[in-house]
Formats: C-alpha cells, sequence, structure tokens
C-alpha cells in the first residue's frame, strides 16, 4: 500500500517527489517510498537527511518507515556513514511485500545496523502494522 492510499496521509506536513524516491513527512516520522530500479546510496539519503533537518531542526531523531512497495538496491554500508556522522533515529521501521530482493537488503542492512548503541530494525508486512506499532 501507498502512503497515498492510507488514510495517515491527510496528516503530512511536507511531501517531496525527489527523481529517486517519495517522502513523506509527518510529526516525527518519515516514510520512505524509494522508486523502481534505483541505487539509494549516501549522496541520495544526505537530500533526505537535509530536508528532515529543515523540517524538524538539527539534531533530530524521527521514526523512519521505509515503505518497499519497488525492488530498488541499497548500500548497507552506507548506514555507517549515517551515524559517523552523528546522525539518529528513533526506530527502523521496514515495510516488504515478501519480496526477495527486500528481504536480501534487510538481512544485509541488519549486519550494519545491528549494534547495541542502534535502534532494531523491525520488519512488517503491511504499512499500517508499521504505523500502528508506532502507536503503541
Amino acid at each position: 500500500m501507498k502512503v497515498k492510499d492510507h488514510h495517515i496521509y491527510a496528516q503530512v506536513i511536507e511531501e517531496h517527489q525527489l527523481e529517486f524516491g517519495d517522502f513523506y513527512f509527518f510529526d516525527n516520522l518519515v516514510i520512505s517510498e524509494i522508486h523502481e530500479e534505483v541505487l539509494f546510496n549516501w549522496e541520495k539519503a544526505k537530500i533526505v537527511i537535509d530536508i528532515a533537518e529543515r523540517i524538524y531542526g538539527k539534531g533530530c531523531q524521527p521514526y523512519y518507515i521505509s515503505n518497499r512497495i519497488y525492488k530498488y538496491s541499497i548500500i548497507p554500508k552506507d548506514w555507517i556513514r549515517f551515524f559517523k556522522n552523528r546522525y539518529t533515529i528513533k526506530a527502523y521501521l521496514i515495510v516488504t511485500y515478501n519480496s526477495s530482493t527486500s528481504l536480501t537488503n534487510l538481512m544485509f542492512e541488519k549486519l550494519f545496523f545491528g549494534n547495541n548503541n542502534l535502534p532494531a530494525i523491525k520488519k512488517f508486512q503491511t504499512l499500517a502494522d508499521a504505523i500502528n506499532f508506532l502507536d503503541k
């Protein structure tokens, strides 16, 4: 399910349709929908980080939901750059729709993300489940 098809869309503060994906900014929550066949790397992530800091302020710690409705690739080691630059998030939730590509990405991300000082990655099969998890 796309963000625009979920009732949470009514709560969007800002929406950014970038060349590589659509990003929805809510009160302390960012939901991404990376486009088909994109290689999501540090340079693209930095653009989104800059937008988030403009909206939420420097040092912000929003929740992040990766709504993986399309097949795309990531560079998991870029998470190291994210944290070395002292950026943080409260939680990293991934919505996968039983795609083997999404599950492979998730496994690689866990390798670079799974440190006790970092928030855990949580996986969901629907956008509604991920949003409900944050409401608890």
